[in-house]
C-alpha cells in the first residue's frame, strides 16, 4: 500500500497538524485542486509560506505493519514525490502566467464558514521557482536508508515532529531547510537521523559569530520558556475568534515578525517576559523593556494595570509611541532603519490579560509629544549598552528629549503614564 488510502491521508494530516501546532497554523497552507485534462490534481500535500519564503511539502506513507525494508518503496515513491513537487511549482507558475493565480488557505481557517475562509486566503503570486521540496516519509523500514534525491529535504514523520519541537516556527523551519540544502559539504543524513543534523547546525552556529545563537537546544531543555514566548504569537488571533480583531494584512505583518524570532532566543525571551509580568504584578503598575532580536528587529514590551474603560485607548497610544520612538532611536544609532514591534499586556483586576500589538509601517518620525512622553516615562535608549537608561539632566539644563524646555519644566509638563 502506498500513500493513497486512509494511512496516506492520515500522514498528510499529521504533517500539516504538527507544523500548524508547533509552528503556526497561519503559515501552513492547503491549495485547491486544479483541473488537468480530465482529472483534478493536488498542488502539493501542503505549502509552507512565511516571511517571503516558501516550500512545497510532499508526504509518502505506508502501513505501519509493512514488512519490507523500505528501500525499493523509498526509491519508487521518493522519485514520485520529487516529480509531484516540481509539478506543483509548474502549476502555480502556469496559473500566474494565465492571470488566474491560485489561492492557498491556511490550516487555521479550515473550519470557518466559506465567506470567512475566502477572506483569509492568500493569493499565490509568489516566485516559487526556488522553493525547496520537503519530503516527509512514514514507513517502518526506511530508518537508516540514504535519501534517493539529494536536491530535496527528506525527513521521517517522527523526526518531523521532533524537528518542529526544536524550531517552534515555520519561518525557522524554512530557514533550516534552506541551510541544510545549501551547506558545503552537504548536510545529508540517513533517514531517521535528523537529530544529528540538528546538532550539526547548532555547532555551526556556535562557531559562526554572525549567526551565533540562531539555533540552540534550549527549546528542548526549556519548553516552558519557549511556550511563554509562543503565547505572544498565538494570542494575536486567539483560537476562540473566527477572524482576528485587526485587518488580515496587519495581522500577517505582526505574526510574520513574531515567527521570525530565532528559535535559540525564544526560551530566554519567554523567561524575560515572565519576569516583566512579575514586575508589573509586584508593583501593581507598569513594567516595560526591549530586546534587540537581531540587527533590524526590535521587540518592545509593556504591561499595565487596567482599571478604567479609557485605559485601553491610552495604552494603545503609549504602545504606538514606544514603537515609533524606539525604532527611531535605534535606527539613528545603527545608521539604518529597524522594525520595532510593541507588545502590550493590559492586566485586569482578575489577572485576565488583554494582548495588544503595534507594528508601525516603515520608518516613522516621532512627534515631539511622543518623544517627550516616552523619554520621560520610560527612559532613553543607550546604544552603547543596548538598553534603556533614565532620562537625566540638571533642573536648569535643556531637556535631552528635545522639547527646548528646561528639564524641570519639561518633566512637569509631560503626563505620567
Amino acid at each position: 500500500m502506498t500513500s493513497s488510502g486512509d494511512h496516506g491521508g492520515a500522514a498528510e494530516t499529521a504533517v500539516r497538524d504538527v507544523a500548524a501546532a508547533l509552528g503556526l497554523p497561519d503559515f501552513v497552507y492547503i491549495v485547491p485542486r486544479v483541473r488537468k485534462g480530465k482529472a483534478d490534481r493536488e498542488v502539493g500535500d501542503a505549502l509552507l509560506i512565511a516571511n517571503g519564503a516558501g516550500a512545497v511539502v510532499q508526504v509518502k506513507a505506508r502501513r505501519p505493519d509493512a514488512m519490507d525494508d523500505g528501500s525499493g518503496w523509498l526509491t519508487k515513491h521518493g522519485r514520485k514525490a520529487s516529480r509531484q513537487a516540481e509539478g506543483s511549482r509548474r502549476t502555480i507558475e502556469e496559473q500566474q502566467r494565465s492571470g488566474k493565480p491560485l489561492t492557498a488557505f491556511p490550516v487555521r481557517v479550515t473550519n470557518l464558514d466559506e465567506a470567512e475562509r475566502q477572506q483569509a486566503g492568500l493569493l499565490l503570486d509568489h516566485d516559487v521557482s526556488s522553493w525547496p521540496t520537503i519530503i516527509v516519509v512514514d514507513h517502518p523500514g526506511v530508518t537508516g536508508q540514504p535519501v534517493p534525491d539529494p536536491s530535496a529535504f527528506w525527513i521521517t514523520l517522527d523526526d518531523w515532529h521532533q524537528l518542529m519541537r526544536g524550531l517552534r516556527s515555520v519561518t525557522a523551519l524554512l530557514k533550516y531547510v534552506r541551510r541544510v540544502l545549501a551547506a558545503e559539504p552537504p548536510l545529508h543524513v540517513p533517514l531517521g537521523q535528523e537529530q544529528q543534523r540538528f546538532l550539526a547546525v547548532i555547532e555551526a552556529d556556535a562557531r559562526a559569530g554572525g549567526t551565533a545563537g540562531w539555533l540552540t537546544s534550549e527549546v528542548y531543555t526549556d519548553p516552558v520558556g519557549a511556550q511563554l514566548y509562543r503565547e505572544l504569537v498565538e494570542r494575536v488571533w486567539p483560537n476562540d475568534q473566527s477572524l482576528p480583531a485587526v485587518t488580515l494584512s496587519n495581522y500577517r505583518r505582526v505574526v510574520d515578525f513574531l515567527d521570525a524570532t530565532p528559535p535559540g532566543a525564544m526560551p530566554r525571551l519567554g523567561r524575560w517576559l515572565l519576569a516583566k509580568r512579575a514586575q508589573q504584578a509586584e508593583h501593581n503598575g507598569h513594567a516595560s523593556g526591549l530586546v534587540i532580536l537581531d540587527q533590524a528587529w526590535v521587540l518592545i514590551f509593556a504591561a499595565a494595570t487596567w482599571t478604567e474603560p479609557s485605559d485601553e485607548s491610552i495604552f494603545d497610544a503609549v504602545l504606538a509611541a514606544l514603537a515609533i520612538v524606539r525604532s527611531a532611536e535605534i535606527s539613528t544609532f545603527q545608521g539604518y532603519p529597524v522594525s520595532a514591534l510593541a507588545v502590550g499586556h493590559l492586566v485586569a483586576e482578575n489577572q485576565h490579560i488583554d494582548y495588544r500589538y503595534v507594528l508601525p509601517e516603515g520608518p516613522v518620525e516621532p512627534t515631539q509629544r511622543e518623544r517627550s512622553l516616552v523619554l520621560h516615562n520610560f527612559g532613553l535608549f543607550d546604544g552603547t549598552q543596548r538598553t534603556v537608561v533614565p532620562l537625566i539632566a540638571g533642573p536648569q539644563e535643556r531637556c535631552p528629549c528635545g522639547s527646548g524646555l528646561l528639564f524641570r519644566e519639561c518633566e512637569q509638563s509631560v503626563p505620567s503614564w
